[in-house]
């Protein structure tokens, strides 16, 4: 008389998955795509949503409200403070700090504050999930201030450091479309 045996996953199947299972999540921290993250909390290890208050850090600033396409961000926009259906995004890396002082200066912010990005032959094409469209000349680009420097500048790159401000703005030569801002 045969017994029905519950099917189980073998000690050599689990093996077989797991390892997979690291490789996959490997290839995506290596690649440096930010495609395995998820969309995240309000708050991580460094960072908080929000402008940084004078001398607390690096102010993030992401700009979508020009997409074109209107594309459903990683993250919803979060500025100002309680609007609804914001297409800014913004938070401060605490400390002003990058994991890789010499990495990118383009991602390296993105990073300290858990926004993802995916680069795209030497170039970002999506920030916070939002994707490039350069047939509509919308285009991600990057631009920074300073305490001494409080306009946008597009044409160095931006910095690390306490009291300074990343801009990343979809949709060609534009710089953010709200000044640098700081908690009082």
């Amino acid at each position: 008389m045969m017994t029905e045996k519950k099917m189980g996953m073998s000690t050599m199947s689990r093996r077989i998955a797991g390892s997979l299972v690291a490789v996959l999540l490997a290839a995506g921290a290596v690649t440096g795509t930010g495609a395995a993250q998820a969309a995240g909390p309000a708050s991580g290890p460094g960072w908080h949503d929000g402008a940084c208050a004078a001398n607390e850090g690096q102010t993030v600033v992401v700009d979508f409200k020009d997409d074109p396409s209107h594309q459903k961000p990683a993250v919803e926009g979060n500025w100002p403070a309680g609007a609804k259906d914001s297409r800014i995004l913004v938070r401060c890396n605490v400390g002003g700090t990058w994991a890789n002082p010499k990495g990118d200066a383009r991602t390296e912010p993105l990073k300290a504050v858990g926004i993802t990005y995916s680069p795209e032959g030497g170039f970002i094409d999506t920030v916070n999930g939002v994707h490039d469209d350069q047939g509509k000349n919308a285009y991600w680009m990057f631009s920074w201030a300073s305490e001494s420097n409080k306009n946008w500048d597009l044409g160095a790159p931006p910095k690390q450091g306490v009291g300074t401000w990343v801009g990343v703005t979809l949709g060609g030569n534009r710089i953010p479309s709200i000044n640098p801002p700081v908690k009082k």
